[in-house]
């Protein structure tokens, strides 16, 4: 027999349990979110803001800051980004003077690339026939009156500076009969150079975008482009997927943009991947300057971005909403 009031019961007790479950959901994925959070790969809504689509794309592709990962290869942000980082990585975790020095050296690159010490220079080298290195008094604790071969830490010394200078103090036809000082000038000179030879992360940053013809392309002396970069041709292929979505009616012409949508974020991931790949090594590089205590600080904050803030808007949306349902 039919019985409104045992069926209204058992309708309220199931909206009731669905409310809950849907409640505990919610709270159970932001609070989950929030542990993520602490971990070396926190997680983001880049992924799914990035890639959104429908009337409402461009707002939700513009909070994250950089929708086309752009910002990754301009080497001026990246270059501000990496100084932002290293002010709070050294506040996070009370870097010692000598911690900061070193972290400014793989960062920035050292002022100078010193040899060990060196008693004196050969007869017939003259350094002032290449400008990059000098010799110089760098006087130690241990070794008050120590001299060394110093190379300009933004110039570097190039192979062909080397050559140059080995040749001013060359090696007897038999090794033996080497003199001292040629020998030791040679094996002091080889380890300026390997040691000059070694970037820094914006060195190296530099050298990936600007000075790599694959993606910045090939200009003559008069700054016109002879060859177009893989940066140029992806920045067209964005243009060109705007102008083609903005356009596109018909189903076959989606169809064709999904094809150019994955074309684009395979370009950007040859693009942007060495670049991410660069500021992973440079981030465990600075881990490595560290005490275990100073790593019981936990991670260093991250700095606040549109991306950041959008990540923690839905953190919350989602722990809150599933508290009070």
């Amino acid at each position: 027999m039919f019985r409104p009031g045992r069926t209204t019961a058992l309708t309220v007790f199931l909206l009731v349990s669905l409310r809950i479950a849907i409640g505990w959901q919610l709270f159970y994925e932001g609070v989950w979110k929030i542990e993520t959070q602490r971990t070396p790969t926190p997680w983001t809504a880049a992924g799914y803001l990035k890639n959104s689509s429908g009337p409402m794309r461009g707002t939700f592709r513009a909070m994250t800051g950089d929708p086309d990962d752009l910002d990754w290869l301009d080497v001026d942000k990246m270059a501000n980004k990496w100084d932002a980082w290293q002010q709070r990585f050294a506040s996070h975790y009370q870097l010692t003077d000598a911690q900061k020095a070193k972290l400014n050296s793989i960062l920035n690159g050292p002022k100078e690339f010193q040899s060990d010490h060196l008693a004196a220079l050969p007869e017939g080298v003259d350094l002032s026939k290449v400008g990059v290195i000098s010799y110089s008094k760098r006087p130690s604790k241990s070794q008050p009156e120590r001299t060394v071969l110093v190379v300009d830490g933004k110039r570097h010394l190039d192979g062909r500076e080397y050559t140059r200078l080995l040749n001013m103090a060359p090696e007897a036809a038999v090794a033996e009969d080497t003199p001292e000082d040629v020998q030791a000038f040679r094996e002091q000179l080889e380890k300026v150079y390997l040691r000059s030879s070694r970037l820094s992360y914006k060195e190296r940053l530099q050298a990936s975008v600007r000075g790599n013809p694959d993606v910045a392309g090939i200009t003559n002396k008069e700054g016109e482009s002879q060859q177009m970069g893989n940066l140029e041709k992806y920045q067209h292929m964005l243009a060109d997927y705007e102008k083609a979505l903005a356009n596109a009616k018909q189903d076959f012409q989606h169809d064709h943009l999904q094809k150019l949508w994955g074309d684009i974020q395979k370009e950007k991931s040859s693009l942007v991947g060495p670049i991410r790949a660069l500021d992973a090594d440079l981030q465990k590089d600075a881990q490595a300057l560290l005490s275990l205590q100073q790593l019981n600080r936990g991670k260093s904050p991250a700095a606040w971005s549109p991306q950041r803030t959008a990540d923690w808007l839905t953190i919350a949306g989602l722990t809150c909403l599933g508290l009070l349902l």
